[in-house]
């Protein structure tokens, strides 16, 4: 028999393999390999504590988010306090998931933590007592050795004294409750911030981000009812996404200084003219990646940038006009719902055209408008190939009855009058590249692609590429 040369490795080698294990049942499997992994697993640093993980009679959690029985919560309990009893030599981090049973014990579980210095801290807390959010301990956020801290769901961020997070790098809050004013102190005691999420804090009425030298990334999603302004001021920061999806038709006032290493931009869903951003976009010359979403109130763009690779814009069903100049761009995507409300894609013209350009269009048919849809696709794919440069596009998430339509354009000549083709019979190539389920190394045949056809519902994401 061979030598079990694995059970015999340094304790710190046999935890970093059974780091990669994709849970804590699995980590639970090792202890009946032997004494030695049954040392092993107690003393691995677990940090992932969700309920129906654990307990398999846990994985019943009904749908107010509490537990089934009184057996499977206090089996949930003794669980997470053995584990982090266990945690003497030090934990790198803990990411725990709790209801609205388990609040009375959470304040152990922090303190417990906080004792055995936790670097990243991540809490997730449900519970249908919206009134009664749970509040965070005020020593997390005088913890000088965390590093990353994220709150999600009906928690609560305030009446705190003493704060300072110097070694904090990424904090995000999401579903939180936390005050302009609080929201305020806790930046300034984080000096060393690198990356920030903020979603849907409905307390929260600005955001403002200044003396954070090191941060890089910014991520907003505003929420009900009073989100108002953003500002920021950070000379490091490299990304920034700002998503208003809840606020509907109410304005929001951006603005951003001194970021002139900005490379990543996404803008969604926000009551904004397209005046306003052909004059925000000026101030990001070393800008790479673009993506607008949303945008009801846009007629016409200008997007000018000599080093911008990737362009993303989405359903804003209002624009008319695309002028873009950019010498460096690699990628074009655009998105879009047509046969709905005369939706239209837009004309769009290139000034100092790439020389190479891959464009992606992704378009959403509906069955009353199939015939006048593709005309006008064939259309706009036309001049489009023509501005981009490429003989090719690529169309994606086209529903059932499309791929039928193309499964059968061999079989209908009558809809054709003359010489004169349809859309369908005008194709010069229709290659499938790729069936949403359907694994296949390569483009799939279309005699394979048309007897799946009937197995394809409106779900399924079916990618052609077409050639006029």
């Amino acid at each position: 028999m061979d030598d079990d040369r694995i059970s015999s490795l340094p304790e710190g080698v046999k935890h970093h393999i059974i780091s990669f294990l994709p849970n804590i049942k699995d980590v639970g499997r090792i202890c009946s390999l032997s004494k030695l992994w049954l040392w092993t697993s107690r003393s691995f640093q677990i940090s992932n504590f969700r309920g129906c993980i654990i307990a398999p009679n846990v994985a019943l959690l009904n749908i107010s988010g509490n537990f089934t029985t009184a057996d499977d919560s206090s089996s949930f309990i003794r669980f997470l306090d053995d584990a982090l009893m266990r945690s003497h030599d030090g934990m790198l981090r803990l990411n725990l998931y709790t209801n609205g049973d388990m609040v009375v014990h959470v304040d152990r579980w922090f303190g417990m933590a906080l004792d055995h210095h936790v670097k990243e801290l991540s809490f997730n807390h449900f519970s249908l007592d919206e009134e009664t959010p749970y509040s965070i301990p005020g020593r997390v956020f005088s913890a000088e050795f965390i590093k990353s801290l994220k709150f999600t769901g009906n928690v609560k961020i305030g009446g705190i004294g003493n704060v300072s997070l110097p070694s904090l790098r990424s904090l995000s809050l999401s579903l939180s409750r936390i005050t302009d004013q609080m929201f305020r102190r806790l930046l300034r005691s984080c000096p060393l911030l690198e990356d920030l999420s903020v979603q849907s804090c409905s307390l929260l009425s600005e955001i403002e981000l200044s003396n954070l030298d090191h941060l890089k990334s910014v991520s907003v999603t505003g929420g009900l009812p009073d989100f108002l302004t953003v500002s920021i001021n950070a000379p490091a920061l490299e990304r920034l996404c700002l998503r208003g999806k809840f606020l509907g038709d109410q304005s929001i006032s951006l603005v951003v200084h001194k970021s002139l290493n900005l490379r990543s931009l996404e803008l969604a869903e926000l009551f904004l003219t397209d005046e306003w951003f052909c004059l925000f976009l000026s101030q990001f010359p070393l800008l790479e990646s673009l993506t607008l979403s949303g945008f009801r109130l846009w007629k016409r763009i200008w997007i000018s940038n000599p080093l911008l690779k990737e362009i993303m814009i989405a359903y804003c069903n209002n624009l008319e006009d695309i002028r873009i100049e950019t010498p460096k761009l690699s990628t074009f995507s655009y998105q879009a719902c047509c046969g709905v409300d005369d939706v239209t894609p837009p004309s769009i013209w290139a000034e100092n055209p790439p020389d190479c350009c891959a464009a992606g269009f992704t378009f959403s048919f509906f069955h009353d408008h199939i015939d006048s849809c593709f005309q006008e696709l064939q259309n706009i794919l036309t001049r489009w190939a023509t501005t981009f440069r490429c003989q090719e596009s690529t169309v994606i998430y086209l529903y059932e009855y499309i791929c039928e339509m193309f499964a059968n354009r061999e079989e209908n000549p009558e809809c054709c009058s003359g010489d004169v083709k349809c859309w369908k019979h005008e194709l010069k190539g229709l290659m499938i590249e790729r069936v949403e389920g359907i694994e296949h190394p390569g483009p799939l045949d279309w005699s394979i692609f048309a007897s799946l056809v009937p197995t394809l519902n409106t779900g399924h994401e079916v990618r052609f590429r077409l050639r006029w």
